[in-house]
């Protein structure tokens, strides 16, 4: 979830994975010479460049189209994970750079109180994220539903999509609450709250209009296949006769 996919087969996304590990280690080594000015500024650029890609991608004359045209499905796809994984890893290490420079020691009950609730938020969201991503698949993490059309979306109702509508950009997302709240920082909790209504913002403005489509093509589906054989079970019908047709194909979708 973090990019770094070594195990995937991919040359291009082993390479992405590599990078994304050399920059980790520089930001380690620069941490401390990091001013909350140029943090504050790298968030707001990597979290508009991320949606803006997001929002940009999914259009009938988008990004996505335009590399499956050029590449092929899977070839396009592996472009775009790469570059949504740099893109993803660039913000969330900008917000922990902003983090790192807007922190607040704790002092006092009240700050330890926060500094604990602070810890069980991380743990939470990211247990139930990364539970998510399991039930769903990390191709579907990356919009792979979303990137290959509406054949390809599914609905999960497992795991933790039995009990909640959309754990990654719900629950989920208390980690960065969580991470905020063990730094102390008013900052951080925006910078949190900015990102999470952005994705439900996305969620309903992007995916899901291509739920209702993949939805619609599913109950299509089913209908005529419904209707196709009340037909050959009717025996006033010459259908009868014909061989039976076979189970329609199960609609996939991820939610998020």
């Amino acid at each position: 979830m973090a990019g770094l996919a070594y195990s995937r087969r991919q040359p291009l996304r082993g390479l992405v994975a590599l990078a994304l590990t050399a920059l980790g280690m520089l930001w380690l080594e620069w941490a401390d010479e990091l001013s909350a000015r140029f943090a504050i500024s790298s968030f707001v650029l990597t979290f508009g460049l991320r949606y803006a890609y997001l929002f940009a991608s999914f259009n009938p004359d988008g990004i996505a189209p335009w590399l499956k045209a050029r590449f092929g499905s899977e070839r396009a796809f592996s472009l775009h994970e790469s570059l949504l994984t740099a893109l993803l890893f660039a913000q969330r290490s900008s917000f922990l750079a902003l983090l790192y420079t807007t922190e607040r020691p704790a002092s006092g009950p009240v700050g330890t109180l926060l500094v604990s609730a602070g810890a069980l938020l991380t743990l939470v969201g990211l247990g139930v994220s990364i539970w998510a991503t399991r039930v769903v698949g990390i191709d579907n993490f990356y919009y792979r539903d979303l990137f290959m059309g509406p054949q390809h979306v599914s609905v999960e109702l497992r795991g933790p999509y039995a009990f909640l509508p959309n754990p990654m950009y719900g629950v989920g997302q208390l980690a960065a609450y969580g991470l905020a709240l063990l730094a102390l920082s008013p900052i951080g909790l925006v910078a949190a709250a900015l990102n999470q209504v952005t994705l439900y913002l996305f969620n309903d403005a992007v995916e899901q209009p291509r739920l209702r489509a993949a939805t619609n093509i599913f109950m299509e589906t089913q209908l005529r296949y419904a209707l196709s054989r009340t037909l050959i079970n009717d025996p006033r019908s010459d259908l009868q006769r014909r061989r039976s047709s076979r189970p329609p194909p199960r609609i996939p979708r991820a939610p998020r």
